[in-house]
């Protein structure tokens, strides 16, 4: 398609054909009109011109204004992107409602109300969000900022939860798709108040520490003039507080010689910081003329010409330094009779039947004694560079081995077994502890050092071995022997049982059945001597506490009985009979509770460590007898059940003790040391 512009017709050629044919018609005098219109047409072609010349104008100027409209409308949608993307990542919460109701929220808006996305929260009420307490004003500042902007205003408003937090908020009038609506921006200042709290807090904090520090504080205005003063300072001087503060100078309270100097400290800390000391030495003097050697504390307090010194009484330190010169004389003697004493360690470094080494912090080692030398048949230069791999036995690794030295920095000891290896390839089993040493190095500076001392346990491995041989048979041997007794024991009870049948003397049925007691005895005795005999034979170990009770109760007519565990996961460290433990208490309870229709197991945790506690709902236990139930004999039965539980807990040094009230029942409360109980999410 063409433009106007390529239709334009040559104007200047038409002129001057018509002019032509003018002047030719002219001279030729065909029409004498023809002049007067050859002038009219070129006016008219004039006119035509200019026209032509303003619609060429015009085009331009319209396609300049569509250029600018083009840009203005570009700018204007990045601003609103700008906007936009201001509003989502302000750090204040943006509300628009109309009519009560949200139409719009940003990020942070959602975030503060406790809401999991806008989704949440448009289409609810504003007043959701508002404290009841403010929720009367909010409702008319709400309908004056349809038409003004209403001032920022603390307020409280409420997370979705129902949780008030306080917030600073705004209110302008605003439009949405074309409809009056409320924009309210709005900031959490729950920190800012919790601040200006603890700020309240901290000046009464510092005012208090002022009113009762021990040392003697006072301020002091710039012209010397003491503006208040504690107790301490009281004390110090002889005067009260009233007589002191705006009545005295402190210049009154220092001696001729050390006046000027603090004057001039006084003088110079007001135009520089830098002018003065802030800790000195100087001489009080009290009101009876008393002089005390003081330390001074003096700083400026911000915005003002005032101070605050704080002076502390050290006549006491300047007698002990007048002492601690002979004391250093005494001392360098000492550092004398301690270097000779250097020369007797050496010599059981060397002597000693360990082996010893000193390693880096990096593990690298740094030195030996004689011993280490001879037990692996290295030179002291192969010992410092010797591969770990290559002294330990099969299955040690470096790896293992610096895991224990990082203990060991961190720490500060570590001990542990381990298996080393001789040039010949025999291993021998040691015992290895590891403690960390502060040294100064060749450059004066302070370094953490691993000590290891290194134990051959062959001997020891070798006794542990037949130790647990004659353990075993020593084990087997009561055994068999409580077999036989029970046995025995069995069948002389059934003789008596028929001897009791078939004698009719009642005096003789009397002592038969004192037989048949006696025999009891000695079968309680010897299961009491079966479990102390299992007491330590094996090690303790980590026992869930529910399971474990649950176990013991098992073997006992519990069902008379409810019960209330409150337990949950926890574990103690105990002896393997800790079932025993539990069975014994809730046998005494049974057996000595009399009408106890009900149990509980439950914890708390307190600074001795954690109470076990198990109580019954029957008669109780006399004070008198709180102690004497575990002692062993002691009791209406064989007296060994509660003695026998003390000993098992005690293994793990874990107490026991009754504390229940008469009347309302037993309360047995097992002292489990700290570190020797656990929760199972804890492991």
């Amino acid at each position: 398609m063409k433009k106007d512009s390529d239709n334009t017709p040559n104007w200047q050629d038409q002129r001057k054909k018509i002019i032509g044919l003018g002047e030719s018609s002219l001279r030729k005098s065909y029409y004498p009109e023809l002049r007067e219109m050859v002038a009219e047409l070129e006016k008219k072609n004039d006119e035509l011109h200019a026209a032509y010349e303003q619609l060429a104008s015009s085009e331009e100027e319209l396609r300049e204004n569509y250029d600018t409209l083009s840009r203005q409308e570009q700018a204007l949608r990045e601003n609103e992107e700008k906007y936009r993307n201001l509003v989502e990542n302000t750090f204040d919460g943006v509300v628009i409602y109309q009519n009560d109701c949200v139409m719009f929220a940003n990020r942070t808006a959602t975030r503060l109300l406790g809401c999991t996305g806008p989704e949440n929260l448009v289409g609810r009420s504003i007043f959701d969000f508002i404290h009841p307490d403010d929720l009367l004003i909010a409702k008319e500042r709400s309908l004056q900022a349809l038409d003004t902007i209403q001032l920022p205003r603390h307020g409280r408003f409420r997370h979705d939860d129902g949780t008030a937090f306080d917030v600073d908020v705004v209110a302008s009038p605003t439009t949405w798709e074309g409809k009056p609506a409320v924009q309210v921006a709005f900031r959490d200042i729950t920190a800012q108040m919790t601040a200006e709290t603890a700020l309240r807090e901290s000046e009464s904090f510092y005012r208090t520490v002022f009113d009762t520090t021990g040392s003697g504080s006072v301020i002091l205005d710039e012209d010397t003039t003491i503006v208040r003063a504690n107790e301490g300072f009281a004390r110090l001087s002889g005067f009260t507080v009233e007589e002191l503060e705006g009545k005295h100078r402190w210049t009154e309270f220092v001696v001729p010689e050390d006046l000027v100097r603090m004057q001039k400290y006084h003088a110079g800390r007001r135009e520089s910081s830098g002018q003065a000391p802030r800790t000195y030495e100087f001489q009080f003097l009290d009101r009876c003329g008393t002089v005390k050697h003081c330390l001074n504390y003096v700083a400026m307090i911000p915005g003002t010409k005032r101070s605050i010194a704080s002076i502390v009484d050290i006549s006491g330190r300047v007698l002990a330094e007048r002492e601690l010169e002979g004391k250093n004389r005494e001392l360098q003697t000492t550092y004398e009779e301690l270097r000779n004493a250097t020369n007797h360690f050496e010599a059981i470094y060397e002597g000693s039947p360990d082996l010893i080494y000193v390693h880096a912090a990096d593990g690298h080692i740094i030195d030996v004694n004689e011993n280490v030398l001879t037990t692996f048949g290295l030179t002291r230069k192969e010992a410092l560079v010797v591969d770990p791999s290559v002294t330990s036995g099969k299955g040690y690794t470096p790896e293992m081995a610096g895991k224990y030295m990082r203990s060991a920095l961190e720490t500060g000891q570590v001990e542990f077994d381990w298996v080393c290896r001789r040039k010949t390839g025999e291993e021998f089993p040691v015992d290895i502890r590891l403690r960390r040493i502060e040294v100064i190095n060749e450059r004066g500076e302070r370094e953490s050092r691993i000590l290891a001392l290194v134990r051959d346990i062959t001997e020891r491995r070798m006794a542990e071995g037949a130790l647990e041989q004659a353990r075993k048979k020593l084990g087997l041997l009561n055994t068999v022997i409580f077999q036989d007794i029970q046995s025995t024991i069995f069948a002389l009870s059934a003789y008596l049982q028929l001897a009791n049948s078939a004698i009719a003397d009642e005096k003789s049925r009397a002592y038969v059945e004192k037989e048949a007691f006696l025999i009891h005895k000695i079968v309680s005795s010897l299961n009491f001597a079966r479990n102390y005999q299992d007491m330590g034979i094996n090690p303790p170990r980590w026992q869930g506490v529910n399971q474990v009770f649950l176990y013991a109760i098992s073997h006992l007519d519990s069902l008379k009985v409810s019960r209330n565990l409150q337990v949950g996961n926890l574990e103690i460290y105990a002896d393997p009979l800790l079932e025993k433990v539990f069975f014994n208490l809730v046998e005494n309870i049974f057996l000595h509770g009399q009408h106890a229709s009900a149990i509980s197991l439950e914890y708390a945790v307190t600074e001795e460590g954690l109470l076990l506690i198990l109580k019954d709902n029957g008669i109780g236990i006399p004070p008198d007898e709180k102690q004497k139930i575990f002692e062993r004999g002691y009791g209406k039965n064989t007296g060994l059940g509660l003695f026998l539980v003390r000993e098992i807990l005690s293994i793990t040094g874990i107490t026991i003790r009754e504390t229940g009230e008469l009347g309302k029942g037993a309360r047995f409360e097992m002292v489990v040391p700290k570190g020797a109980y656990r929760f199972a999410d804890q492991k």
